[in-house]
């Protein structure tokens, strides 16, 4: 069993568990475009009136469920001839549980009836016997069948294209467990080499887009129709353009960063990495770096917990430890177009080992970045470190090797890497400062906030309930106004003379401040939002009886919005900075 290896494991099993969940897929596929062919052929079949003889709901009671149907009789004239028809509709099922559609066809058939007036009967002129009360497709019944052929389908999809799955994974964890060596959870720990490539993402995201693209395509080209009856289905139809719009937005992405950045490998000296000893190796890019500027490797150790209570759980990340070094060699030669860094650190002993799987989740973080501007290294990934025969408690990284690969931690280097541009001129400097975004993120506000307002405005355009709108807008209007100052968000200072110019905002609305140099006496910085684990800060500064400035935005990580604070403040204000505090959101507090 120790030798077993996870790749010689079984699938086949999975695969059979999974086939059914597909089938389901496929088959709600299958009659969305059925429903939708019907739909367009019955276009051109010929409209006569019929007389409605009898109409009524059926209710239909078996298990823990209940459906519904309409029982009804027409007849209707065709060139000369009397037909008689029991069809309502294009569904191939004989009921189904939307009670309300059912019983408002019932009461409009009954009204007919009453009244002696002709109800709307579509006849096929090649088949005059084949005739149908409704021929458009049934949005709701499809918008249904949509969300459960997602959910199936999707569910067996993953199934299929994952790498692990909790089954397989709790097997792979067997055999760790059983040889002693918990990195082996993980085969690309147990070769000692991480691959980095965005377009590994695609291996989810393009089963996703497709199968949404398929799944939503059939009520996209219904809605129009829907919006003009008022239907209130058609805003729950929006769902599908929104998420097709998200995950294109996510396809998009890794694209463009896998043709920006290329491909990285994360080379380990040593499997595992040591605690109480070396995380040594090689950080390989396939794309050529400017190593004078230099790229700052970090590893971190963060532990995440659960904290509960009567009322809620939330997940806390807490970083254990945190190392970092700024390396200014390449291992590559100057006319190779790749790069090799390397990076050597020693964990403390007293931390504790890589736990991806266990409650208490434990991961070691091990991230790149150049720091020239517009460096294509910008890597984040999971090491394998763990307590060994080669721990020590006394081990000491060797002096000869930070020499070799690492330069001094200069606050220039930290500003730069994070957007900060600085002038001197003598008596007066300057420093422009436009805050941290990503690609990803800002398409995501963009498509977020158009498709709140887009909605909105549909709902309003067609006359649709008017409180489903403002709900709309309210969501919407502030993702808009939050987008625009992402976008327009500047800070500019400049001193001179015991002076502190700065303007911080949305340009051109930001107004110039004047403030004495000694006036600064508070730095503080919060953290604004948290995506996927990672949380973005800003940073502020604070004279005495002002509200904080922001000199800071969208920074990524608290140890990092740290260094960035101290830095720009010993920058800008020239001395040592204060203690810097966490502000909770909301507080502009002057004292």
């Amino acid at each position: 069993m120790a030798g077993q290896s996870y790749n010689s494991l079984p699938r086949g099993c999975m695969v059979g568990f999974a086939m059914p969940f597909v089938l389901v897929g496929v088959a709600a596929t299958g009659f969305l475009y059925w429903s939708t062919y019907q739909a367009y052929q019955a276009q051109s079949w010929v409209e006569v009136p019929a007389t409605i003889l009898s109409a009524s709901v059926k209710t239909h009671r078996g298990g823990d469920s209940t459906t519904y149907s309409v029982e009804t009789r027409y007849r209707y004239d065709f060139e000369g001839k009397t037909y008689h028809s029991d069809r309502v509709s294009f569904s191939p099922f004989t009921s189904d549980g939307d009670r309300n559609w059912h019983r408002a066809m019932v009461r409009r058939l009954k009204k007919h009836a009453s009244d002696k007036t002709p109800y709307p009967c579509f006849v096929d002129p090649a088949a005059p016997e084949n005739a149908v009360l409704e021929r458009g497709a049934r949005f709701s019944l499809m918008l249904l069948v949509s969300v459960f052929g997602l959910a199936f389908g999707g569910a067996g999809i993953a199934m299929l294209t994952l790498d692990r799955n909790p089954g397989w994974q709790e097997k792979r964890l067997q055999v760790a467990q059983a040889s002693g060596q918990m990195w082996r959870v993980r085969s690309d720990w147990e070769a000692g080499e991480i691959r980095i490539a965005p377009l590994k993402r695609l291996r989810y995201l393009l089963p996703c887009l497709v199968l949404l693209s398929i799944l939503a395509l059939p009520t996209i080209l219904l809605l129009p129709q829907e919006f003009q009856r008022e239907s209130r289905w058609a805003y729950l139809g929006l769902i599908g353009p929104f998420a097709i719009a998200i995950t294109a937005v996510k396809v998009f992405t890794a694209v463009w960063h896998q043709i920006r950045r290329g491909v990285t490998r994360i080379q380990l000296a040593t499997v595992p990495g040591v605690i109480g000893g070396p995380v040594t190796g090689i950080i390989h890019s396939s794309r050529k770096l400017n190593m004078p500027a230099g790229v700052r490797v970090t590893l971190r150790c963060d532990r995440a917990a659960r904290d509960s209570s009567e009322t809620r759980s939330i997940a806390i990340t807490e970083t254990c430890w945190q190392d970092e070094q700024t390396i200014l060699i390449d291992l590559k030669q100057s006319d190779a177009n790749e790069s090799a860094v390397p990076f050597d650190f020693v964990a403390p002993f007293d931390l504790p080992d890589s736990a991806p799987l266990e409650d208490e989740k434990v991961d070691w973080i091990l991230t790149a970045k150049g720091l020239a501007v517009g460096s294509p290294l910008d890597i984040t990934c999971e090491v394998p470190v763990y307590r060994t025969v080669d721990s020590s408690e006394d081990l000491k990284r060797p002096e000869s090797l930070v020499a070799d690969f690492s330069g001094p931690d200069q606050p220039d280097d930290i500003l730069l890497e994070l957007g900060v541009r600085a002038v001197d001129g003598g008596v007066r400097k300057r420093w422009w400062i436009t805050g941290q975004k990503t690609l990803s993120g800002i398409l995501t506000l963009l498509v977020f906030a158009g498709g709140f307002d887009l909605a909105a405005f549909l709902v309003f355009r067609y006359e649709g309930p008017w409180f489903i709108g403002v709900i709309l807008g309210l969501i919407g209007f502030p993702l808009t106004l939050g987008f625009i100052h992402t976008m327009l968000w500047r800070c500019r200072i400049e001193t001179a003379s015991g002076m502190v110019r700065i303007r911080s905002g949305m340009i051109p609305l930001a107004r110039w401040k004047n403030i004495p140099l000694d006036d600064f006496d508070r730095l503080s910085i919060r953290q604004t939002t948290r995506v996927n684990e990672k949380t973005y800060h800003e940073v502020y500064f604070q004279a005495r009886n002002r509200k904080p400035i922001t000199v800071g935005k969208g920074i990524y990580g608290k140890h990092r919005t740290l260094q960035y604070a101290a830095a720009l403040w010993r920058q800008v204000i020239g001395s040592e900075p204060p203690e810097i505090k966490t502000r909770s959101f909301g507080d502009n507090d002057k004292t």
